[in-house]
């Protein structure tokens, strides 16, 4: 290591001297000419020629060419010295390394496979690693950019989710309505007998509001799957965004709840869903052998895993 640091302060010298020599005919080429100086430069890359072909006579042309070609070779011999200046320090900062292997590059680093998110105590919050090796997303004034990915315990566990009453922009619907009794589709119109509680607790529920999407897939072992989404459910609601909320405001929805999914997933929130699905009747006197449809009120916690995305799932406009 001594030998390199040796060999580091001589190559700086000759860096050193070949900056000043070329300094110096630099300025000479681009200062003015004459005794009284008033005259134009020599130049460094102005032609040596008048317009009309002739060699210039207000300048040495012998002299011009001497100094730009010294000029040219200092630059080359300065390109060389900062290659060995280079590599020099790349092997300083190699045998500095603890594990002594050299330092990976960064366009290397950044193209390498990156490891799956960490749960962090420190901020509260899941954060990636940066390709040198320090965590991001855990915010200013909690190591972000300075910490080490790899010192986070990967055993670390979040805390228990809340709900997502504490954002204004995701807020939980003020009163989600219930699941709804089924009601059959398709099948003959039956008399049945209902009982006046149950007549009563129809009438004051409130009618669903209207579907904006479809779950076209449903990822097995993703949050969206471990929140009982299933394919073909048909969504009417999600947290705040439905198809008449959208409409008032002229936004579209899927660019809603692609905002909304990172906001929770961050800050470890549940999303209250609303999910219309079309069910098979059994044997019971209510809905026969037919189909029938019924609205569930599902919990989904956005959050990383095996999978690509935070959900799991795909949904289509209907």
């Amino acid at each position: 290591m001594d030998s390199t640091k040796q060999e580091l302060a001589s190559l700086d010298v000759q860096r050193r001297a070949l900056e000043e020599e070329a300094q110096s005919i630099t300025a000479k080429l681009t200062s003015p000419t004459g005794d009284d100086g008033t005259g134009p430069p020599m130049g460094i890359d102005t032609p040596l020629v008048d317009i009309d072909g002739y060699p210039r006579s207000d300048i040495d042309l012998y002299l011009v060419r001497s100094l730009r070609k010294r000029l040219a070779e200092l630059r080359t011999d300065h390109k060389q010295v900062m290659k060995e200046i280079e590599k020099r320090l790349l092997l300083l900062n190699s045998t500095n390394n603890d594990n002594g292997q050299p330092p990976i590059p960064e366009e290397q680093a950044r193209m390498a496979p990156k490891p799956k998110p960490k749960y962090d105590p420190v901020s509260g919050k899941w954060v990636v690693k940066n390709w040198d090796g320090t965590i991001s997303g855990a915010g200013e004034g909690n190591g972000d950019g300075t910490r080490a990915f790899d010192s986070i315990d990967s055993n670390a566990t979040p805390p228990p989710v809340a709900t997502l009453s504490n954002l204004s922009a995701v807020a939980q619907p003020q009163s989600p309505p219930p699941t709804i009794p089924p009601t059959p589709a398709s099948t003959p119109t039956t008399t049945t007998t209902t009982t006046s509680a149950t007549l009563q607790q129809q009438q004051l529920q409130p009618p669903p509001p209207p579907p904006f999407a479809r779950v076209d897939a449903v990822a097995l072992h993703s949050p969206a799957s471990l929140a009982g989404l299933q394919e073909d459910d048909l969504i009417l609601q999600f947290g705040t965004i439905t198809k008449s909320s959208c409409l008032a405001k002229a936004v579209d929805p899927f660019q809603e709840v692609a905002t909304l999914v990172p906001i929770a997933a961050g800050e470890q929130q549940i999303i209250t869903i609303l999910v219309q699905r079309q069910q098979q009747g059994g044997d019971d006197s209510n809905h026969g052998n037919g189909s029938f449809t019924v609205v569930h009120s599902l919990q989904l916690t956005p959050k990383p895993w095996d999978g690509r995305g935070l959900l799991g799932c795909h949904i289509v406009p209907v």
